[in-house]
């Protein structure tokens, strides 16, 4: 499946010729991209470029049952918008710390939690701006920023990294934006929305023109929707168009398989690696699974081997293949490093 960063990127670009123009302008790829994107493993939380602005804010499933429309199509806040201090200089003076969202445009946005903050700070040497994420989630699935790899990461259940939380952004060139592109893995976003009993409300604002578009005429927008997706839009044909409205997007998560990753006691769908090992406990050399149950500690009275083995390997390639573990001998043995469990 296309990478949905290099897709935005791809229909995000307004087309030389003059009929793919017009094509560019109806907005069909736009909106069909909202919608393939929400079935996606990698989820678009937030986006800007120079002709499209995507950010998803999260709300209680409880004031969007059913959603008010005329509310939400009011929305006007970007990532910027974070906690700060308010003051109130006339009688009786006061000063309080306001959240974010206080000034989305919606009462009900304004009842929901952002996901992502930008910030612009003059301090930074080369690029003024970065991108932080809600603390709160960060901690919730032990995600670390690692600079190399413009990613929030933990590891999986093989001791890899996994990217979770992506931030791409590309320089603009000349004077051109730029693009900067935030993706969730949707399986942890999933499991948040389950968890914090809310719904993705992604909004959206795709504005398209040609460099010498002048301005809008009269016109007056339709409001269109299909019970998940609403939408104004508008096109002067030839010079420009626009789309603004928000996606509500549900978590698939449920109470099942959340508690079902915790439960260490439920047997996993998992493969386990077998080994050509000297069996020190036992005198023997013989293969020996890292499935659970088939190997013990240096403090478990049993028959079983240690967990920690010498494993051997042909000198060609760190893997022991079928006809090589049927082997009578052990003199082609010429290699062991410390036996480990895998899983797959």
């Amino acid at each position: 499946m296309a990478d949905p960063v290099d897709r935005l990127h791809q229909i995000s670009e307004p087309p030389l010729a003059k009929e793919c123009f017009d094509t560019w302008l109806a907005m069909d790829d736009a909106l069909a991209f909202l919608r393939d994107n929400s079935q996606q493993d990698e989820f678009v939380v937030y986006a800007a470029n120079q002709s499209t602005f995507i950010r998803a804010i999260l709300v209680p499933a409880s004031l969007l049952n059913p959603p008010d429309v005329d509310d939400l199509m009011s929305w006007n806040c970007d990532a910027s918008s974070s906690w700060s201090i308010d003051v109130r200089f006339s009688d009786p003076r006061s000063v309080w710390i306001s959240p974010p969202l206080n000034h989305t445009g919606s009462k009900t946005l304004a009842q929901g939690e952002q996901l992502v903050f930008a910030h612009h700070f003059e301090g930074r040497t080369g690029k003024k701006s970065h991108y932080e994420i809600l603390q709160k989630f960060t901690h919730v699935f032990d995600l670390h920023f690692m600079e190399e790899r413009h990613a929030y990461c933990r590891l999986d259940a093989r001791g890899d990294l996994e990217d979770v939380i992506r931030v791409v952004e590309r320089p603009g060139k000349g004077g051109e934006f730029g693009a900067d592109v935030v993706t969730f893995n949707r399986n942890i976003l999933d499991e948040y929305l389950f968890l914090t009993n809310s719904v993705s409300v992604r909004t959206f604002d795709f504005t398209r023109y040609q460099r010498d578009f002048g301005g809008w005429d009269a016109y007056r927008a339709r409001l269109q929707g299909d019970g998940e997706m609403f939408y104004r839009s508008h096109v002067e044909p030839g010079y420009a168009s626009y789309s603004r409205g928000f996606q509500l997007v549900r978590s698939t998560a449920t109470r099942e398989a959340i508690i079902r990753r915790f439960d260490h006691t439920v047997p996993q769908d998992r493969q386990y690696a077998s080994f050509i090992a000297h069996d020190l406990k036992n005198n023997a050399v013989r293969e020996i699974s890292c499935a659970p149950g088939h190997t013990a500690n240096y403090f478990t009275e049993c028959d079983l081997p240690f967990e920690m083995s010498a494993a051997f390997f042909r000198p060609e390639g760190p893997l022991v293949d079928a006809s090589f573990r049927k082997a009578s001998q052990p003199t082609a043995l010429s290699s062991h490093i410390l036996c480990r469990r895998l899983g797959e």
